[in-house]
């Protein structure tokens, strides 16, 4: 069978294969994908004051955000091999993304600190090498993928510590989710049998809407962490879309610029001032 032939991949998750319509293999875990094409065009327009204040490659980390949707539901609809592992390696790509260009300055070693585009370069090959072995055995890439996120969670954890009351309380709160989606990524995957005698198979589909939320916050916290400690002299703020106040847990957070904002609004006074 060739390489994009379905069936082909390693990997065939929980819910029975070709249940709901004929052409998609996975129909829930296919459609449980949606918000990684709602939340990210969403983002980019929101950072756009972060990317011209802070870094561009924060656009990046969005848009490859897509892309691991895409490849989701190409792998789960078809579950070809090339599926698997355009899923698999999009999904080490954005999180190597996230590493190189939103990582703390200040837990780097001094020798990249000075030179952070040295940082990017060893990021980007040892990404390539990681790519590479991820073609010997397929069959190991979803559990080492899940083991990536670990470093991460740590030095949230870490920042955590000394970080401001809002930015503690997202923290707190990604921990949550990431926790339940790798609850549920487990149950998936090692208790199929007694989830398709209940009838209810479709855990790693409730892992995909997690995941994406704890990504999406993952993101935010440190992409407001990387602004705290470059432009401190520009207020980095988080907001939320949509503003819930006491329900903010339920909206997408993201960052703006307390020093913006007030231009702004400076801007729009006397705007209205010389009408008057």
């Amino acid at each position: 069978m060739g390489f994009f032939d379905p069936g082909t991949s390693a990997v065939d998750w929980c819910e029975s294969n070709y249940q709901v319509h004929s052409s998609i293999a996975e129909f829930f875990n296919t459609v449980t994908n949606f918000l990684f094409f709602l939340g990210p065009p969403m983002m980019i327009f929101s950072f756009k004051n972060y990317s011209n204040l802070v870094t561009k490659g924060v656009y990046l980390i969005w848009f490859m955000l897509v892309i691991v949707g895409l490849g989701s539901v190409y792998f789960h609809s078809t579950l070809t091999m090339a599926g698997q592992l355009m899923d698999e390696l999009s999904i080490l790509w954005v999180i190597m993304t996230g590493y190189t260009i939103l990582f703390p300055d200040m837990l780097l070693p001094l020798f990249f600190q000075k030179k952070r585009h040295l940082f990017y370069i060893v990021s980007g090959i040892t990404t390539s090498l990681i790519t590479y072995f991820g073609f010997l055995n397929p069959s190991l890439n979803a559990y080492c993928l899940m083991l990536a996120s670990v470093p991460m969670m740590a030095v949230m954890k870490y920042l955590n510590k000394e970080a401001s009351l809002k930015l503690k309380r997202l923290g707190n709160r990604t921990f949550v989710i990431w926790g339940l989606a790798v609850f549920f990524w487990v149950m998936d995957r090692l208790f199929c049998g007694l989830w398709l005698k209940l009838g209810i198979p479709y855990f790693h589909g409730i892992f995909h809407v997690l995941i994406y939320l704890a990504s999406h916050r993952t993101i935010v916290y440190y992409a407001f962490f990387t602004a705290e400690s470059r432009v401190p002299n520009l207020a980095p703020v988080l907001e939320y879309w949509p503003n819930l106040e006491k329900w903010d847990f339920m909206a997408l957070p993201y960052v703006d610029f307390e020093f913006i904002k007030s231009n702004r609004n400076k801007t729009k006074n006397l705007i209205g001032a010389h009408r008057d």
